[in-house]
């Protein structure tokens, strides 16, 4: 696998050719030694773990985003303690001890934090679900250690209040109104 998708990063799907401004396709030689190695890799997969084609190719591509992120994370993002300065009484735990103490992540700039959410949302996995309306993602993962922010609730079904209103509009109100009109013009 590290060996595939090391070779997956050398070869140029594109090469410049001599003359600026044009682009030429890879040799045909690379391209189709390139697929067979390919194929002959998720075939391999497929019988070693017991995976559809389409399985392994959805293994691999995460696993490259998984790869992706995480050199991203490397070099815009660093992790840093938070501690628990609430009072006693609003804690849960008793006197001061290492259990105030969690970690987080702070981004070093707009790509980091942008990254940093794609990893929130790697990782809470079965913890998804999509608006009703716009089919965004809601994400009911606990937000990150230090923040202020409430968890979602899992009942929720839309993104934001608008989503809501629109959903209600058009699922609702427009087909009353529209049946009221048909039975009047009937």
């Amino acid at each position: 696998m590290p060996h595939l998708v090391c070779r997956l990063r050398r070869i140029p799907l594109l090469r410049r050719s001599h003359s600026p401004g044009r682009i030429a396709p890879p040799d045909d030689a690379d391209a189709l030694r390139f697929r067979q190695d390919f194929l002959d890799y998720c075939s391999l997969k497929a019988d070693e773990y017991g995976l559809t084609y389409s399985d392994t190719l959805l293994h691999l591509a995460a696993s490259s985003a998984c790869h992706h992120v995480e050199e991203v994370l490397e070099a815009f993002a660093f992790p840093y303690p938070v501690f628990d300065y609430r009072h006693s009484s609003e804690r849960q735990s008793g006197p001061p001890g290492p259990e105030l103490v969690s970690g987080s992540w702070q981004p070093r700039n707009l790509l980091g934090a942008m990254y940093l959410q794609m990893y929130q949302l790697m990782i809470s996995s079965g913890k998804l679900s999509r608006c009703r309306h716009s089919g965004r993602i809601i994400s009911h993962a606990s937000p990150m250690p230090g923040s202020k922010e409430r968890k979602t609730y899992r009942n929720k079904e839309f993104c934001d209040n608008r989503c809501r209103q629109n959903y209600h509009y058009h699922n609702v109100v427009k087909p009353k109104r529209n049946a009221r009109r048909n039975d009047e013009n009937a």
